[in-house]
């Protein structure tokens, strides 16, 4: 997952260009060039250190 932004007072966080890893099932090959699958939602999970908007987005600790 990546999501860029920009912080604005009125309504928080506008999200831009956002990137996401999904688990297709078999046979199912609709992802985009940069969607890793399983992969990817592993690497991003074993590399992440939650942050203050972790708690604003009200993220769980989430295991594969």
């Amino acid at each position: 997952c990546d999501l860029q932004g920009v912080w604005n007072d009125i309504d928080g966080f506008t999200f831009t260009d956002p990137a996401r890893h999904t688990i297709q099932p078999a046979g199912k090959r609709h992802r985009r060039r940069t969607d890793k699958g399983k992969a990817g939602i592993t690497a991003f999970f074993e590399s992440h250190d939650c942050s203050v908007l972790c708690d604003q987005l009200g993220a769980q600790l989430f295991t594969l």
